[in-house]
Formats: C-alpha cells, sequence, structure tokens
C-alpha cells in the first residue's frame, strides 16, 4: 500500500491512502478523448486534491508544486514516462468533470469506506467564500454553503449560493440532499428560519439554531420563558405541576 504522509497541527501524522484514493477516482465518466491520453484521470484529480492540501489555489501553483515533486510521484504512481501533467493537462480536466454531483458521491464513499466514521450526530452548517474566486472590480465571489461532521472532519454536502439568492434560500435545498434521521443540525443565527427548521423535522432531524436581535420579535418571545412570571399586587401564583421522588416511590401532585 503506498502511501504519503502529511503532517497535521493538531495530530502526529495523517496517513493518505493516495494509490486508493486514485483507483476510486478512476472510477469517474472520463470524457477525455482516448487518443494522446497519457495519465489516469484519478492520478490527474489525487495529485491537485495533494497540491490543495499543501495550499495552492491556482492551477499554475498545483502544476509547478507537482514539477517540482516529480520523481516522488512517477515512483509512486509507476509512471512510464518521467513526466507530469502540465497545466493545460490539468486545466482542461478540472473544466471537463462530467458532473461534480458524481465526484462528490465518489469522494463521499471513499472516505466512508476506508476510514469509517460519519456516524456523529450534530451535522453543522455555515456558508463560506472561497478565497481567490473574487474577480477585480467585484464585491462578490462563488460562495458555498457546506454541511460537515466537525467531530470527523468530513463534508456531507455543498452547495453553491446563486449571486441572486442567499443562504437562507440554499439551506433548504442543501438539507434536502442528506439523511438526517437521528442528526441534529447546528446553524448560526441567519439560518433560524421556520421553512428550514420544517424541513429538518420531516427528513427525521432535529435542529439547534441561535437567536440575535436580528429577530427581535422571536428573541423577545424566547426571553420570556426565562423571565419571572409577572403578577399583579394581591394575586399569588398558582403552583405548577411537579414529580416528587421519595425513597425510591414517585407520584405527581398538584
Amino acid at each position: 500500500m503506498k502511501q504519503i504522509i502529511l503532517e497535521a497541527n493538531e495530530t502526529a501524522a495523517i496517513g493518505f491512502d493516495v494509490a486508493d484514493l486514485a483507483a476510486h477516482l478512476n472510477q469517474l465518466t472520463d470524457s477525455r478523448d482516448r487518443r494522446g491520453k497519457i495519465y489516469p484521470l484519478g492520478m490527474i484529480l489525487t495529485l491537485v486534491i495533494l497540491a490543495k492540501l499543501a495550499g495552492e489555489d491556482k492551477p499554475s501553483g498545483i502544476a509547478e508544486w507537482i514539477r517540482l515533486r516529480c520523481d516522488d510521484f512517477v515512483a509512486l504512481f509507476a509512471c512510464k514516462t518521467r513526466r507530469m501533467p502540465c497545466l493545460n493537462i490539468i486545466r482542461r480536466v478540472l473544466q471537463e468533470i462530467g458532473s461534480l454531483a458524481e465526484l462528490e458521491k465518489l469522494f463521499t464513499h471513499y472516505l466512508h469506506e476506508p476510514y469509517g466514521g460519519q456516524d456523529s450526530r450534530l451535522v453543522s452548517m455555515d456558508g463560506k467564500t472561497m478565497r481567490g474566486t473574487i474577480p477585480k472590480g467585484s464585491t462578490q465571489g462563488v460562495h458555498l454553503l457546506s454541511a460537515w461532521l466537525a467531530a470527523e472532519g468530513v463534508v456531507l454536502k455543498q452547495v453553491e449560493v446563486g449571486t441572486k439568492e442567499n443562504e437562507i434560500s440554499a439551506a433548504p435545498a442543501l438539507m434536502a440532499e442528506l439523511d438526517l434521521k437521528q442528526r441534529v443540525v447546528c446553524g448560526d443565527a441567519l439560518q433560524t428560519q421556520r421553512q428550514l427548521s420544517v424541513a429538518v423535522l420531516a427528513q427525521g432531524g432535529d435542529y439547534l439554531w441561535f437567536l440575535k436581535a436580528n429577530q427581535p420579535t422571536l428573541l423577545a418571545d424566547v426571553e420570556q420563558f426565562f423571565q419571572p412570571a409577572q403578577r399583579a399586587a394581591a394575586w399569588s401564583l398558582p403552583q405548577l405541576p411537579r414529580t416528587v421522588a421519595e425513597q425510591g416511590r414517585c407520584y405527581s401532585g398538584q
């Protein structure tokens, strides 16, 4: 089994089975013409992933990062030629990937089968704008809304938030693609919405939202439950129903 050890910040090391990942990615539909095809699709995508993990975001940086490690990768993948994919090949492969949904599904299965996991109950949801995607003269780039298992570090699904929509409208579509049975979805105050809450419950899950001043009426209603009961002068508060346990016996009273 061929592996590359990637140093991690919070753990000693992460064992990454590069050859196994490449074999899984070779299952993707390859739309390239067979003529002149030198490098397997899985190999190219694996190299791109490794470069991304190393901090390279642009195709030019990815190609240069791969070129500088040519000898290692030639030995790792048992290449017949002592060359690595050039910038044009990398760009063409990334542009011609047929189905992102197929790629996401395959990658999720890859993470689950060899490494297990994806069993934790808490699903976190948040949106981020991808670095390096904001065009010059513009204020908005590619914005992704993601759902992931924080305890396991696995992204379950992500959707792009369109320029004419926001995370509130994109969240129900994201949740519709997930298995939420026996899971709790956690999001920030922006996601505290009735439609999303109903969608999560309809799929067998539960939710944990945050309330802030962006919804003052709802915040005031919830805060009221944590305030002491008000009473008028000369009026006493009724005794609420309670359950009392005494020496192993339990009874209810008023």
